[in-house]
């Protein structure tokens, strides 16, 4: 008796720990999504289901893996705010259906019954709804059939709700019609540029004083950016390419591997679109050759793209028992109906593929250089182990030069160089980051070579001596004076330009521009030039200056405005583009306000221990 008084004491109280546990654990986020948490808030009357918010946030991560290759895990998602801005989304949806329901608005059986067969994943083989891939699939995520449902016709009632909103908003027709005639507008110009030769006399050569003002005035233009001095040890494969021994038999090996890339059979560039039954297939193909439809359509009917039916380049084994069909054409066409894996298929062959068939000799100076390449790899790895060792022990680059193959060399980096061993990511990220109390490592370098390195010193900016940049400086001051006395020039032309006179009476060539768009690209004008011919009123005229160093100096003249051109297709489909994206644009600004107004009123409440759960199922 004694015994079993005991016994059920100690079940009791292992009940009461694993009780206790259950109830610490909910804190933790440990919730059964499937139990009694269904829902991490409300709006008014109407829950946010745990598994809208699960599937916002999975396709939140999602979108921003597809747009940046970043996959966060659920604590840096939440230190960008994902996480708010998913529950910010369902928040809004729910508050526009809790309105719906609200105001008596739904959607039947037969709406909810069109939407599921129309969403892909519900789909069989055949591009149709499938009612046993429907209820797995939902199963699979852990979503009931009714729930699910209940979703689609809750969105279909938001969606009503939200057209309703909508319906007949647009922006005013002055605004579209302001921005189609700004960017349709065209202009008709001449413009002339100045250069040295254009100038009545030439520029004097400069005498000594001349120059040292410059060089004393212009100091920054001859002075070097601060610098790391740096002493370096390397080494890559191309280095040690002519000291590999290379194996007549190796060679002949690595081309048998290679075999089927240099002995390929016949190919086909094919796409495959498969039906339900053979009847389908074969009223698809006679519609075809009767010119009722053709390939491109039949894909689109059936709700698919090009990409979905590409099988790309294949053999006529890869296609099985449709290869000899396909293979049969001798001409890119349509083939079929083959029953295929997938039932009635038609082929459309794109092009072909001729047999190849490379031989050795040709291709052996390319085996002979990949293998010395990937040998003298294998011999660097095999090094990195000895340079390590060395500089550990204390020797010097100059020692590791000596005792090694790896190459000793000096460079005063900035980061501005990119040549030799400066054109590697490894080498610049090391050079900008390196002390002189940092011990040189052997570091990696992505085409299989490695290098070390020691900071000698940092050289501050230094201004070069003029006499080292004399010649730089020459042609900077004549640059300079020729640009000055064009400056000049074209201010005592300007007046006459713009009352009309001809550049070309001047002696100058002469370019006219007629009708030309805001975006007009012309090759080989001066910077800004059509930006200034569309500031400028008609009859009035304006001087370019040229790029800072360039010696030229433009004069453009506005002659004609004109009105965009009615008969411009490309600029009518734009207007019509960017009317629509206005609207659709207010339309947005009006629901985000009527969902602001309803969510205030209906009230939200959030349960941030389900919220925390739903993160937490995330990691």
């Amino acid at each position: 008796m004694a015994n079993n008084k005991a016994k059920g004491a100690s079940r009791t109280v292992v009940w009461i720990i694993l009780l206790l546990l259950v109830i610490g654990l909910g804190g933790f986020g440990a919730v059964n999504f499937s139990g009694n948490v269904r829902a991490v808030g409300s709006v008014g009357d109407t829950p946010i289901p745990v598994s809208r918010y699960q599937r916002q946030l999975r396709q939140d991560l999602l979108t921003l893996q597809q747009q940046t290759g970043m996959n966060l895990g659920i604590a840096e998602a939440k230190s960008f705010g994902l996480d708010r801005a998913a529950l910010a989304k369902v928040v809004d949806q729910v508050a526009l259906e809790n309105e719906a329901t609200r105001m008596g608005l739904s959607v039947g059986d037969v709406e909810v019954q069109k939407r599921l067969t129309q969403i892909a994943d519900f789909q069989g083989f055949d591009g149709k709804f499938d009612p046993q891939v429907y209820r797995d699939t939902l199963s699979r995520a852990g979503i009931a059939v009714g729930t699910f449902e209940d979703e689609i016709r809750a969105t279909a009632a938001r969606g009503l709700l939200a057209r309703a909103i909508g319906t007949g908003v647009a922006m005013p027709e002055q605004m579209t019609e302001s921005v189609y005639n700004w960017a349709g507008e065209r202009r008709s110009f001449v413009w002339t540029e100045l250069t040295a030769s254009d100038l009545p006399e030439p520029i004097p050569e400069p005498s000594d004083a001349d120059l040292k003002d410059w060089y004393d005035s212009h100091a920054d233009l001859y002075t070097l950016p601060e610098a790391r001095r740096i002493t370096y040890a390397w080494i890559t494969p191309s280095m040690l390419v002519d000291k590999v021994d290379v194996d007549e038999d190796a060679l002949r090996k690595l081309y048998d591997s290679r075999a089927a890339e240099y002995h390929k059979p016949e190919r086909r560039l094919v796409e495959r679109l498969a039906f339900g039954t053979e009847e389908e297939a074969q009223a698809a193909m006679e519609a075809i050759a009767k010119g009722e439809t053709d390939f491109e359509t039949l894909v689109e009917e059936r709700g698919l793209t090009l990409d979905d039916v590409n099988l790309d380049e294949v053999t006529r084994e890869d296609l099985g028992p449709a290869g000899d069909a396909v293979f049969a054409l001798s001409e890119p066409g349509l083939a079929g109906p083959v029953e295929t894996d997938l039932g009635p298929a038609i082929f459309r062959v794109n092009a072909i593929l001729d047999a190849t068939d490379t031989p050795y000799e040709d291709v052996r100076d390319e085996l002979k250089n990949d293998y010395a390449t990937d040998r003298a790899r294998r011999m660097i790895q095999d090094m990195t182990e000895q340079v390590n060792d060395l500089l550990a022990s204390g020797a010097t680059l100059e020692d590791l030069a000596g005792e090694t193959d790896l190459e000793l060399g000096t460079i005063d980096y900035t980061d501005a160089m990119s040549d030799g061993l400066a054109g590697y990511a490894a080498f610049r990220q090391t050079a900008a980051t390196v002390t002189t109390e940092d011990f040189p490592e052997a570091i990696a370098l992505d085409d299989g070579g490695l290098f070390a390195m020691r900071l000698d010193k940092i050289i501050p900016p230094t201004l070069q001596p003029q006499d080292e940049v004399q010649d730089k400086v020459a042609a900077d001051w004549k640059a300079a004076e020729t640009k000055t006395a064009l400056e000049a020039l074209a201010d005592e032309l300007l007046p006459r330009i713009e009352s009309g006179e001809d550049p070309a009476s001047f002696g100058l060539t002469v370019n006219h521009e007629d009708a030309l768009t805001r975006d007009a690209y012309l090759a080989d004008v001066p910077t800004g030039l059509v930006a200034k011919a569309f500031e400028l009123a008609p009859g009035t005229a304006a001087r370019i200056d040229g790029t800072e160093g360039t010696p030229t100096v433009a004069l453009v003249r506005t002659d004609e405005v004109l009105p965009p051109d009615p008969e411009n297709t490309d600029l009518l489909a734009a207007r019509e583009e960017y009317a629509r994206q206005m609207d659709d644009q207010l339309t947005g600004d009006l629901v985000d306000a009527f969902t602001a107004a309803v969510r205030e009123t209906a009230g939200i409440k959030i349960d941030e221990a389900a919220v925390n759960a739903v993160n937490a199922s995330f990691q």
